[in-house]
């Protein structure tokens, strides 16, 4: 039995022969008399020489293959494994997690499968694993009903007729012929505008702009309330607005049958569009394709024959097109993602349909609508998303939080199209309208998918029967613990 070179300096001669010929002796045994050997040597030996055969067997043992490869061939082969299960591995040793925690293409992936926005610009593989955990976190609290907080805002003395939300701010619009403007973060009201009856209203960072019963639209100043432009030219309630101080436009809807545009500086008007029969319960603004100066108008119309008309006009606000689409039952409240429609509809219990196309030239069939809700009739749709859409459905009120479906070419219009619901929350004792301005989305980020920033803050907002205001957070989370 030959011998390391440092081992036989350590030894006398007469042991080196001793254990040459115990070696000798020991190769030519079967296997069951060497383990016996073994085990005799073992019952003999003390603390010191166990010890020292325990180190010995860790080398010749357990060897460290994730330690011993490239880092490339490590981070290859991790790369097979998911974020949970890369969670429980990093728990083996340092060595090992200190590899897994500087991978950053599994932890990118695995953000990626969440649905999870990153950011456009390379970020190491702590940034993505933190994200990932958040996020993981935060689906998490929502599956379990723990995602959210709610505040009651108490102010207006009858109905709140309209609701609106951006950038951590609530306006809201009441019979009590007031609009009130709310800071969120504390629940207090910052501002009273004196008005008329509020059905529509919509606010920027400078200005805020009224739809109201007295056939009049009117524009506000935020910062001190003050009456900047009024609108008038209705000889009916105006139902709906719409604005963009980049065309220099306000749209209105009206129950006089009619849409109006008008220079949103200067208050004239611009143009008429008297193609409906019913009262205009919806209008929007919707731009054109990048690099064109076309914009679309589109706008919904009530029960006498359900319609949803689109109108493109040019820079100079003249109609180049123009193309309506009727529905049988239609809810009139409708949503708009990247040229794309989406509404709900009473005729199949409910059923939120998704428009194909916003496009004049399109020839608009039954073929090119798609379903995705065959529950509780849905009340409004309040947002969508490329990874989810809300709503709220039901005789007993519920936000619904689903994944946004994907919808395969050639789906039949009467087929349910699978999606999962993420979340659901009861509602209080809400206020409906058919027209959806009794319900606000707060932030909309989030629809396109989470991120790091995004779930934070107000998440919806409603008026309630006793003449507050319902508003939901997100309830702010904890540091996000490592979950095997």
């Amino acid at each position: 039995m030959e011998m390391g070179e440092h081992n036989k300096r350590k030894i006398s001669a007469k042991l080196e022969t001793w254990l040459d010929g115990l070696g000798s002796r020991y190769v030519q045994l079967g296997d069951q008399e060497k383990n016996c050997s073994l085990d005799y040597i073992i019952s003999i030996s003390t603390a010191t020489q166990l010890y020292h055969l325990s180190q010995k067997l860790d080398l010749l043992l357990k060897r460290d293959f994730l330690r011993l490869l490239p880092t490339e061939v490590a981070f290859h082969l991790i790369s097979y494994l998911s974020p949970k299960a890369l969670l429980t591995a990093g728990r083996v040793s340092r060595q090992w997690n200190r590899v897994i925690n500087s991978c950053v293409e599994v932890w990118r992936r695995g953000c990626l499968c969440l649905g999870v926005q990153i950011p456009a610009e390379d970020q190491d593989a702590k940034y993505y694993k933190d994200l990932y955990l958040k996020v993981v976190a935060r689906l998490k609290s929502m599956k379990n009903g723990t995602a959210f907080e709610s505040m009651t805002l108490y102010g207006h003395t009858d109905r709140v007729m309209a609701v609106f939300y951006k950038d951590g701010k609530l306006a809201t619009g009441s019979d009590d012929r007031t609009v009130r403007l709310w800071d969120c973060d504390s629940g207090t009201c910052i501002k009273v505008i004196e008005t008329d009856t509020v059905a529509d209203l919509k606010f920027d960072d400078r200005h805020l702009v009224t739809g109201s019963f007295d056939n009049t639209a009117a524009c506000w100043d935020l910062q001190d309330g003050r009456l900047v432009q009024r609108y008038q030219g209705h000889i009916a309630a105006v139902f709906t607005i719409d604005f963009d101080r980049d065309l220099d436009i306000l749209v209105t809807g009206s129950a006089d049958n009619t849409v109006k545009l008008w220079s949103f500086s200067k208050g004239s008007l611009l143009q008429v569009l008297s193609r409906y029969s019913d009262w205009v319960t919806k209008v929007a603004i919707v731009k054109g394709l990048p690099c064109s100066q076309n914009y679309y108008i589109i706008s919904a119309s009530s029960s006498d024959g359900p319609a949803v008309s689109l109108t493109m006009l040019n820079s100079q606000h003249e109609s180049q097109d123009g193309l309506s689409w009727r529905f049988r039952h239609y809810v009139p409240h409708f949503q708009i993602k990247d040229c794309v429609l989406y509404f709900p509809t009473v005729t199949s219990k409910g059923a939120i349909f998704k428009l194909e196309k916003i496009d004049p030239n399109t020839d608009i069939s039954d073929t090119s609508c798609r379903k995705f809700w065959n529950d509780a009739d849905v009340h409004v749709v309040l947002g969508i998303g490329s990874r989810y859409f809300a709503f709220v459905s039901g005789d007993i009120p519920i936000l619904n939080m689903m994944e946004t479906p994907i919808w395969q070419n050639g789906t039949d219009c009467s087929e349910l199209v699978q999606t999962k619901i993420v979340t659901f929350q009861k509602l209080p004792n809400v206020r409906f309208s058919k027209r959806g301005s009794t319900f606000s989305l707060g932030g909309t980020n989030w629809l396109d998918g989470l991120s790091k920033t995004n779930h934070e803050g107000v998440v919806f907002a409603a008026s309630l029967m006793d003449h507050s205001v319902h508003v939901l957070k997100w309830k702010p989370m904890r540091k996000a613990k490592v979950i095997p």
